[in-house]
């Protein structure tokens, strides 16, 4: 029969009977709410496990390729660059002088 119930009415149900299992528990749960968010010891040690296995997984590649024998180190970038074309008007006639460009 619960595989006609869909989500939504087993959700539900769940949460009927789990306020209900807490309304009928005597003792005080003020406590225990702190200790139910913070995780388990298991959890901590597989949490710091993943986070270095992401370090070192990151720091594999970041040394710089070595550069072949005989090729000269790169020339830093100008700061202007040169480019030569054909400048026009509206009309595609040749505009000669100087113009700035922005």
């Amino acid at each position: 029969m619960d595989t006609q119930k869909n989500f939504f009415i087993l959700f539900g149900e769940w949460l009927q009977a789990r306020q209900a299992r807490r309304q009928a528990s005597p003792h005080d749960r003020s406590s225990g709410r702190l200790a139910g968010w913070l995780p388990s010891r298991g959890h901590v040690i597989f949490t710091l496990l993943m986070i270095a296995l992401l370090i070192a997984a990151q720091t594999v590649g970041a040394l710089p390729a070595a550069r072949p024998q005989g090729v000269a180190p790169t020339a830093a970038s100008p700061g202007t660059i040169a480019y030569q074309g054909r400048l026009a008007d509206a009309d595609g006639n040749p505009l000669t002088g100087t113009y700035n460009v922005i």
